[in-house]
């Protein structure tokens, strides 16, 4: 019963993942670091957040290097596959970190 249960949350986790990486939108503050890199490039509107707006300044040139890429074709399901793969081997990685811990 366990197994059916597991299985069919996992089924259901990544089947609902793969509908929100296809129907995913950007929101607001995307659209200001867009306009940002247009406007002042990548290195200018990261400088322009580290004087201005906020002290997140490292986040927001990842943001605005990604926001870049953003006119590619799947951009945002490719950037979801990436993040949930990168989430998957954090997990693996931690779960054997432990069993490792508690086997020696």
């Amino acid at each position: 019963m366990t197994k059916i249960f597991r299985s069919t949350f996992l089924l259901l986790f990544f089947g609902l993942f793969l509908m929100l990486c296809f129907r995913a939108r950007f929101a607001a503050d995307d659209f200001f670091f867009m306009h940002l890199g247009d406007t002042n490039g990548v290195w200018g509107g990261m400088s322009s957040q580290y004087f201005s707006f906020s002290g997140r300044w490292a986040c927001h040139l990842v943001s605005i290097m990604l926001l870049k890429l953003s006119s590619l074709p799947l951009f945002l399901p490719v950037f979801f596959h990436y993040d949930i793969h990168h989430f998957l081997l954090c997990l693996i990685r931690a779960f054997l970190q432990n069993i490792c811990q508690n086997r020696c």
